[in-house]
């Protein structure tokens, strides 16, 4: 243990490099549709929602959101406003209600595979 206020560093093999993850549960077709992103921002969502409107027919997609900032961006409200994202309806949740999210037992295990590195 170390002095306090003082990161260790711990010498591992290979080099750790970080992932973010966009989701959606589509609970019509018991399907799970994701996307890896280099940085957490409005444009990975954006590139994400884009990347629905592919997979999902043309139906209206009506996406149960959390309040994260990047789902409320000046750049994803233009976007949604837009001719490309008109079939996406969002739905906001309360804030500080995750249980209300089906898709969050799936980010749960996520995260505890990738905290442990299996």
């Amino acid at each position: 243990m170390g002095r306090p206020g003082v990161k260790d560093k711990v010498r591992t093999r290979g080099k750790n490099q970080r992932v973010y993850l966009s989701g959606a549960l589509d609970a019509h077709a018991d399907q799970l549709h994701v996307g890896f992103w280099p940085r957490k921002n409005s444009d990975a969502f954006i590139e994400f929602l884009r990347s629905l409107l592919r997979d999902i027919a043309d139906d209206t997609i009506h996406l149960v959101l959390d309040n994260y900032g990047v789902h409320k961006s000046k750049r994803t409200c233009a976007f949604l406003a837009s001719e490309d994202g008109r079939r996406i309806k969002p739905i906001f949740l309360p804030t500080y209600s995750p249980w209300l999210s089906p898709i969050e037992i799936t980010w749960r295990i996520v995260k505890g595979r990738a905290a442990t590195n299996r």
